[in-house]
């Protein structure tokens, strides 16, 4: 169950969603990777000093992430997920920019054996989180006018199911692989 579309223009607001995200995203990648400069200072948690994190941590983290962004466009009519949506997206350009330049791997190699296999699914759990929450946003600012609490919890009641069918079990796998697979990878391979 993606999204059962409950009305005229639904449709075309979802994909409508799902495209400025999906562009946002693009953009704070590519906004990473040209104006990436060796030394930059990375957030804490990208830096390469990670400590070893076991499956349930990371799940629980991807989990509350996904959640907050989804509740971030509850209370901020949709603006918070596309700023939270760059800032990732940024955020992970810069540490593999950084990563790749400390040990001299190509960018494209470290990208396709540290952040694919896992990517693979927590790449799209991610950005159909920040969808939900710009949709979710979307729809109640255009209620705005008429919008009571009734409504809007029913809505947000709607996006935590679509989340638990569609989300959680992409952060799941994701979860496996990126404790089992991107390990092995990175030791065999990088």
């Amino acid at each position: 169950m993606l999204i059962k579309h409950r009305g005229s223009g639904q449709k075309n607001n979802f994909n409508f969603s799902i495209l400025i995200i999906f562009t946002t995203y693009i953009l704070g990648l590519t906004y990473g990777y040209f104006t990436f400069q060796p030394g930059t200072q990375l957030p804490n948690y990208i830096s390469g000093s990670t400590p070893s994190f076991n499956f349930f941590f990371i799940l629980l983290n991807n989990l509350f992430v996904t959640l907050i962004i989804i509740f971030s466009g509850f209370i901020s009519f949709g603006l918070l997920p596309i700023i939270l949506t760059f800032r990732e997206a940024y955020h992970l350009s810069i540490g593999l920019q950084q990563l790749a330049y400390q040990k001299g791997i190509p960018y494209i190699k470290l990208f396709c054996i540290g952040i694919l296999p896992h990517g693979i699914f927590e790449i799209p759990a991610f950005i159909l989180s920040c969808t939900l929450g710009f949709y979710l946003g979307l729809k109640l600012f255009k209620k705005l006018p008429k919008l009571d609490i009734k409504y809007s919890l029913q809505e947000l009641s709607y996006f935590l199911e679509i989340y638990h069918y569609n989300v959680s079990p992409l952060l799941l796998w994701a979860g496996i692989l990126e404790i089992h697979l991107t390990p092995f990878l990175i030791l065999n391979f990088l």
